[in-house]
């Protein structure tokens, strides 16, 4: 998965604000299969409302609750079994691929937890994952040091 710039919402004077998600959409679409898999929407979030870098929805469908995370910059989606502070347990829900992935590039559980490999080197810092992050994030993830890919692109950072 590339770490796209601005995929952490922050960003700083060189780069422009990263683009945006429409969250009203993401709502409608997560109601939407809701329905269409016999489940429910049990609640949605928006990202202000509890400081993340993504929408969440949480879905009850075949008798077990699945979240649906949708990153706020770029239409990146993961699904997870239990989203915590600093702790979100992704997983791969193959049926709601084929729904979401209509609208969504749905990333799988094994490339979220894909190990973030990055180094000091003459005081920057470098990741060796595939990214086009900019100096504001590489600041953000010194600070707040994920280990995988999915933390960067769905983080609780403020």
């Amino acid at each position: 998965m590339n770490l796209s710039c601005g995929i952490t919402g922050f960003y700083d004077v060189k780069h422009k604000q990263p683009p945006g998600i429409n969250g009203n959409e993401f709502k409608k679409i997560c109601h939407s299969v809701a329905m269409i898999t016999n489940g429910k929407m049990v609640h949605y979030k928006e990202p202000s409302e509890t400081i993340t870098s993504f929408y969440e929805a949480k879905l009850t469908v075949i008798d077990k609750e699945i979240y649906v995370l949708l990153n706020a910059y770029y239409p990146i989606l993961a699904f997870a079994s239990s989203v915590e502070y600093f702790n979100i347990m992704f997983i791969d829900e193959p049926s709601l691929v084929e729904h979401f992935s209509l609208y969504y590039n749905v990333i799988s559980s094994d490339e979220l937890n894909e190990p973030l490999l990055y180094k000091e080197k003459g005081g920057n810092l470098i990741i060796r994952n595939k990214n086009n992050l900019n100096n504001a994030e590489l600041e953000q993830i010194r600070y707040w040091q994920p280990q995988t890919v999915g933390k960067v692109a769905f983080n609780f950072w403020d």
